[in-house]
């Protein structure tokens, strides 16, 4: 896929922000695992295990099963439990939305799940801690050569290398 570039932006559930709100994360992605895995839970103190904990299982175990991510499960939930599945993972809008066209192929409720939906979703993803990866940029398409865009932090040395500019000893 040649427009998953450093451009487009990825998003994941950012921990430390959930847990600055005073929000658990642990709580929180224990509560997605498969009924299988919630039940194998009881009588554990989920206040003493770590939110990493729960999503390895939801990666390794819970993201296969039927009842993880059900056909009518609300676009944020669902967006939410498809970065768990991936094990917090960074993420493109296309990503999720193939993942959730994959899952989603037969249901019976049908939804846009298209990436221009989930891209304005996961930029208003309130309730969610969602949070784009600060090193990526905003802009999903770009139409203009690099060497025109003064933009990006590095074009201005690509620019004067492909323009027969200074050489440097760059590599």
């Amino acid at each position: 896929m040649t427009d998953e570039g450093s451009t487009v932006p990825r998003y994941l559930i950012d921990i430390d922000l959930a847990e600055k709100e005073g929000r658990s994360m642990a709580s929180l992605v224990a509560a997605r695992k498969c009924y299988m895995c919630r039940q194998a839970d009881e009588g554990l103190p989920v206040s003493e295990s770590s939110p990493e904990e729960h999503i390895a299982k939801i990666e390794e175990e819970c993201s296969g099963t039927g009842d993880y991510l059900l056909p009518d499960t609300p676009l944020k939930e669902a967006v939410f439990r498809v970065i768990l599945a991936h094990g917090n993972l960074p993420m493109t809008a296309r990503q999720i939305s193939e993942d959730l066209s994959e899952r989603w192929a037969v249901s019976p409720y049908p939804r846009d799940v298209s990436p221009p939906v989930l891209s304005r979703l996961l930029e208003t993803s309130g309730g969610y801690p969602i949070s784009p990866l600060q090193d990526t940029g905003q802009d999903e398409t770009v139409e203009e050569p690099a060497a025109v865009s003064p933009e990006p932090a590095g074009a201005s040395e690509t620019s004067a290398e492909a323009g027969g500019g200074e050489s440097a000893d760059v590599e």
